[in-house]
């Protein structure tokens, strides 16, 4: 992250330092370069930043955020207006504050200004797009690599799926009809094994799929655990129309199942859909002495493809106190269908 950050700042220093070059050149007159020159171009580079800056704001509004093209219009459409008066009001008002004892005038009339306001916003939508197109082919290349890797993984762990649910459908049929709760755990199992090997193969799934699954998996994780366990799963809103990544929930609720406290077991997992946002919150029972409870591999990857498929669209928050272990995970999930 440092990196980056000096690696920005370095290529925001070159552009304003260019910018400065080229238009100081332009209001020199007769070759004087002296400080009169230097403090009117300081001075015209402020409405500028002002325009540079507010355009990156809107560009990554809509490009990142996936705003609507009119926010972006109007938008951009204020800012220019902003940007010229803020001109004359540097010169007019700023410029006796900044360089006392100097008398500046804008010379530009305004068709000029909003001409120099335009390009400095065309320039940097550019300089934005082109920067952010090698770095959507990096997270795309990353992506396609982790899900080579998954998809390598899912491959490695199968037996043959038709062997697997001829086996399943036998002892269904030989299940007697009396013991309706094991036929009704078999057919759980066989459509949680089913949603795992054939409905996961695409990049974004039915977000009422991935929850069916998940409630699939609860319920044979319960076959474990003893009469009067608390185990809870709720849900809230509406989740139909919305696509989601496959499998991406799952390393949450085993997390739970996997590290919960087994002298006083208590998982308890929400899911909510408000105005595209989803979000789910998963809480288990932790025995106070084995310390910091581990997410281990699961997890790891979790976060991985969360910033690979949603980057600056979710937010995940482990809460590890004394006796519980809590995961809260939030998605915009606008615009992914």
């Amino acid at each position: 992250m440092k990196k980056l950050l000096n690696h920005t700042l370095f290529q925001q220093l070159l552009f304003w330092s260019l910018s400065f070059f080229l238009l100081h050149r332009l209001f020199t007159r007769e070759g004087d370069n002296g400080l009169t020159d230097i403090y009117f171009t300081i001075l015209f580079h402020l409405p500028l930043l002002l325009t540079v800056y507010g355009n990156y704001y809107l560009v990554k509004q809509f490009f990142i955020k996936n705003r609507k093209l009119s926010f972006y219009l109007l938008g951009i459409a204020c800012l220019i207006v902003f940007s010229v008066g803020f001109h004359y009001l540097t010169f007019d008002v700023l410029a006796d504050w900044i360089f006392p004892g100097y008398y500046f005038v804008s010379f530009y009339e305004i068709r000029a200004i909003v001409e120099f306001v335009v390009s400095y916003a065309i320039i940097s939508t550019l300089l934005f797009l082109s920067k952010n197109w090698f770095r959507l082919k990096e997270q795309q290349l990353a992506l396609e690599k982790e899900n080579h890797r998954v998809k390598l993984a899912s491959l490695k762990a199968q037996i043959n799926p038709h062997f697997l649910f001829n086996s399943l459908n036998n002892i269904y049929g030989i299940t007697t009809a009396e013991n309706k709760l094991g036929r009704d755990y078999l057919l759980k199992l066989s459509d949680a094994l089913r949603y795992m090997i054939y409905d996961t193969t695409e990049s974004f799934v039915p977000l009422e799929k991935e929850i069916d699954y998940l409630k699939n998996y609860v319920a044979l994780e319960k076959l474990r655990l003893e009469a009067g366990t608390k185990i809870g799963f709720q849900t809230e809103g509406t989740f139909s129309g919305y696509l989601i990544a496959p499998l991406i929930l799952l390393p949450i609720v085993e997390n739970c199942f996997k590290y919960f406290n087994t002298e006083h077991p208590f998982v308890n997992i929400s899911l909510n859909m408000k105005n595209e946002l989803f979000t789910i919150e998963a809480i288990n029972s932790k025995r106070a002495e084995i310390g910091r409870q581990s997410g281990g591999l699961g997890l790891t990857n979790l976060k991985n493809r969360l910033q690979l498929i949603y980057p600056d669209k979710h937010q995940l928050t482990i809460t590890d106190k004394p006796n519980s272990y809590t995961i809260s995970l939030a998605i915009n999930l606008e615009n992914d269908l």
